[in-house]
């Protein structure tokens, strides 16, 4: 973001307009970037008028628009409590939205910085008599046409059958039915009326997605996107969520459950940059496309990238955990990711998982901005995995130190770095590097281009003699999948793994 006394007030207000139209962009790369330079000039501008009347205006909308507005102003609250005070009347109505992922985000910056909240009114303590009705109980839940059938890229197909229309949260509709001890039929069909209430379905269908995707690649940004009509799907059910809470059809337990699902952002993986990647590791580039073309014999060679993990960094830094992937864009996109992690000694036998949630201690839930405080970690990993599959603002996957790990050894969590540990006397102990080359999720063919990212958990020496003398004799796994194919559900795979002594 250039200095704001390098550019005139009109280009400065054409900027944040610019910025703010990158920023109602449903594709997350673009969102999270759009999301850091927002921040970055309310940190360093005092002319802020047109930027309030941007937030103002999509905080005035619904759904998606206004959790984007909100975490704008949740990642400056704690810098800029009194910019943020001046949205106090819309921060407050908002706190009691009918949307539960809306409420969250607005609740918890009201509590933040001492704004009042109004109770939630009458009207909405009585329970909407659609979901009292008798409707004809459903025979089968199973979604009509399978996720494999459906090509990558494909737009889900308008079939009109109210379980379709939910998709993919059939199974979240089910837990809020036996939440709230209401049919699922009642739960879906209520669902799908609120989709239609919330936007016209012109503007969520398959012709608005096959739309949007035209666009997306007549200008050649055809990177991964929030889905349309899913997106739809999540608001209106997150309004069902709110109306059964505020009937107190759901358990106060059950309610903090729910947050779970509901609660759309993480403020910590928005404020995250990644860096150019690190010059130890080695990724195939277009100049090994004919290697990488004779795709049997590439995976055959499988093993080669095991000689390719690192102990340490280019500082001599020990490596805890390292998760790297990387894909060359031709049509079936041959497919490398590089998986380690310092673990026990006795850690389970396995056939080596393909997935980073299946290779690494990981839960669906785990999100950046809960961290150091996630708890309930069994696994003896020195490592763990987020993917939290709930998030749609800020939803990056990331790698960690345990934080068991770094509580036993009595060290703090710092506020600069990334997921940065300290010990008494402010040493950097252990930290995590997050890198990228290119976006993994852009649409193939682009025969020219290997695109990769990763993520590195590097610990200090000191910081070593410390954890050998904690968990005691540790062994390294080293796992690589290789895979191609056209369709993301019937890939040809192949893994390998090595087991060592650590260090």
């Amino acid at each position: 973001m250039p200095s704001s006394k390098n550019i005139n007030a009109s280009d400065s207000d054409l900027l944040v307009q610019f910025v703010f139209k990158l920023f109602d962009i449903t594709i997350p790369e673009l969102e999270n970037m759009a999301h850091q330079v927002i921040v970055d000039y309310i940190n360093i501008s005092q002319d802020r008028s047109v930027l309030s009347n941007e937030l103002k205006t999509r905080l005035s909308k619904i759904g998606f628009s206004q959790i984007k507005a909100l975490s704008i102003l949740k990642s400056v609250m704690n810098e800029h409590a009194d910019y943020v005070v001046t949205f106090k009347a819309e921060i407050s109505a908002l706190s009691v939205s009918d949307d539960l992922s809306v409420r969250l985000i607005a609740s918890e910056i009201a509590t933040c910085i001492s704004i009042d909240t109004p109770p939630i009114s009458k009207e909405r303590q009585e329970l909407p008599f659609c979901y009292e009705i008798e409707l004809p109980v459903l025979d089968n839940t199973n979604e009509a046409i399978p996720y494999s059938a459906i090509a990558p890229g494909e737009s889900f197909p308008d079939l009109g059958d109210p379980l379709e229309m939910i998709r993919p949260f059939s199974f979240e509709a089910e837990l809020i039915a036996r939440m709230s001890e209401i049919p699922i039929q009642n739960i879906i069909t209520r669902t799908v009326s609120i989709m239609h209430t919330l936007m016209h379905e012109e503007l969520w269908n398959k012709a608005a997605e096959e739309k949007f995707k035209k666009w997306m690649k007549g200008i050649q940004l055809e990177l991964t996107y929030h889905r349309l009509r899913p997106q739809i799907a999540k608001m209106a059910l997150s309004n069902v969520a709110c109306e059964l809470i505020d009937a107190n059809k759901i358990s106060q337990t059950d309610t903090v459950f729910l947050r779970k699902i509901f609660e759309g952002t993480d403020s910590y993986m928005l404020s995250i940059v990644p860096i150019i990647k690190p010059n130890f590791i080695n990724i195939y580039n277009s100049e090994n496309r004919n290697y990488m073309h004779d795709h049997e014999k590439w995976l055959i060679d499988i093993n080669n990238s095991l000689k390719l993990f690192n102990k340490t960094d280019n500082q001599d830094h020990a490596i805890l955990g390292e998760l790297t992937k990387w894909c060359w864009l031709d049509w079936e996109k041959p497919t490398e990711t590089r998986l380690s992690m310092v673990c026990h000694n006795q850690w389970q036998d396995w056939d080596t998982p393909i997935y980073a949630s299946s290779f690494f201690p990981s839960k669906i839930h785990w999100k950046a901005e809960d961290y150091p405080k996630i708890d309930n970690i069994q696994e003896p990993s020195l490592v763990i995995y987020g993917s939290p599959i709930y998030v749609d603002l800020g939803g990056t996957k990331w790698l960690a130190l345990n934080p068991v790990i770094g509580h036993s050894l009595g060290w703090t969590i710092s506020s600069s770095g990334l997921f940065r540990w300290v010990n008494s006397t402010g040493e950097i102990m252990v930290e995590s590097i997050f890198w990228k080359d290119g976006p993994i999720g852009r649409q193939a063919p682009k025969m020219d281009d290997v695109c990769s990212d990763g993520w590195l958990v590097v610990a200090s020496k000191s910081a070593v003699e410390s954890i050998k003398k904690l968990t005691g004799q540790t062994i390294k796994i080293d796992a690589v999948v290789r895979s191609y194919g056209k369709n993301p559900y019937s890939l040809t795979t192949r893994t390998t793994e090595s087991r060592n002594r650590w260090i």
